[in-house]
């Protein structure tokens, strides 16, 4: 009798200590895989979430609170918050996030924002999640995230992204100015009019207007001064879209490169995704093809050559050769990287955001450099190779 019972006891602590070191490994797989596409049991609480938010905007006081309830009503613990600061607009913030030991850093913003707070997080094997509030919300609109409006509504959706997504590896551009340091590209840069556009354009009006701001600016600047440029394209991709002036100019084989010497232009834009608000402006664009399309536009008499190429751009996609390619020119190229050197100092923008005048340009892509969200929904539609399961987003 004496030795069943000692026998018992001896399987309960055996038992026992099986159960707590199961416990205990499974709580380290939700650490590393809880966010997992096609993963259904979700160990989200195991997770640290730090929301780094935009703080000039008018709602920048109301979203921490909209989000504290968000997941009080998922019984989870109150994520971590931080504000951006005039100086580091969410780069030091990211940073300060990653040194506390955040598994996923969320921007709550803009684009602009977006681009800021990523930077810390190339190369590592952390998670970017995206509460796209801002006025254009490109990267929202390219990988299908939901995209709250200025009051809130619909904010859930979004956090739902935040708690239930799956990851997908996107690729950024890199760009550098007159062989100086080099900026993000989360999105778009570009350089002459487009630049220019963003320049002139008023906040208030941003503010109440969102993107439709921009045109009122175009209209003011429509007779930007063009500027001349010489480009050499990087393992470019040539096909039946390819313009055929590319296919017939000066190319290096064995380098692969391509070389366009003084093509008058407007504005000159090199882009890691295509999709615009109400249009598209490189439908070729994917933020995971790792590529980037180098857009260049040129208009001729005044106005109405700005009203032909927006025809061109909503209506023949600007590729068809038309009757009024003389009033109106979209060109597009893909490439790897572009180096390109314009005749004189014009204004350069990346993701919304003005960054000084400059005559040489040399934009290159990074594949797969960051981890983002995206609702599963959306994994069917996009490449399937750079969604990936968290723990693997760790090696």
């Amino acid at each position: 009798m004496y030795e069943n019972m000692v026998y018992l006891i001896v399987a309960l602590v055996l038992c026992t200590i099986l159960i707590a070191v199961f416990v205990a490994l499974r709580w380290l797989q939700g650490k590393s895989d809880a966010i997992g596409a096609g993963s259904d049991a979700l160990s989200r609480d195991a997770l640290s979430y730090y929301f780094i938010i935009n703080s000039t905007k008018s709602w920048a006081n109301d979203v921490e609170d909209h989000i504290r309830a968000y997941f009080m009503t998922k019984s989870i613990s109150a994520p971590n918050f931080l504000y951006t600061s005039r100086n580091s607009r969410g780069t030091d913030e990211a940073e300060t996030a990653l040194k506390e030991g955040a598994d996923v850093i969320i921007a709550v913003g803009g684009d602009g924002t977006v681009r800021n707070v990523l930077k810390p997080l190339v190369g590592t094997n952390k998670v970017l999640g995206v509460i796209a509030l801002g006025s254009g919300n490109i990267l929202a609109r390219n990988v299908g995230l939901h995209i709250p409006s200025k009051n809130l509504n619909h904010l859930h959706e979004a956090l739902d992204v935040i708690l239930h997504g799956s990851i997908k590896k996107i690729d950024l551009g890199f760009l550098s100015l007159n062989s100086a340091v080099e900026h993000v590209v989360l999105t778009i840069a570009g350089a002459g009019f487009d630049a220019e556009m963003i320049g002139a354009t008023n906040d208030d009006v941003k503010r109440k207007f969102g993107f439709f701001a921009y045109f009122a600016a175009a209209l003011k600047i429509f007779r930007t001064k063009k500027m001349h440029i010489d480009i050499e394209l990087i393992n470019p991709v040539l096909d039946a879209e390819t313009p055929i002036e590319s296919r017939n100019s000066d190319t290096n084989s064995s380098s692969n490169v391509i070389k366009l010497d003084d093509i008058q232009c407007r504005t000159v834009m090199v882009a890691n995704c295509g999709k615009l608000p109400m249009l598209t402006l490189a439908h070729d664009a994917k933020i995971d093809d790792n590529l980037l399309d180098i857009v260049i536009v040129d208009t001729n008499a005044g106005l109405l050559g700005w009203l032909f190429l927006v025809l061109k751009i909503f209506v023949t996609r600007g590729r068809e050769a038309d009757s009024f390619a003389k009033i109106s020119k979209v060109t597009r190229y893909q490439a790897t990287r572009a180096k390109i050197a314009m005749n004189r100092d014009v204004l350069v923008q990346s993701d919304g955001e003005l960054l000084g005048l400059y005559s040489q340009l040399d934009a290159k892509i990074i594949h797969e450099a960051v981890n983002l969200l995206i609702p599963k929904t959306k994994v069917d539609s996009l490449n399937t190779s750079t969604v990936v399961k968290y723990k693997e987003a760790e090696k």
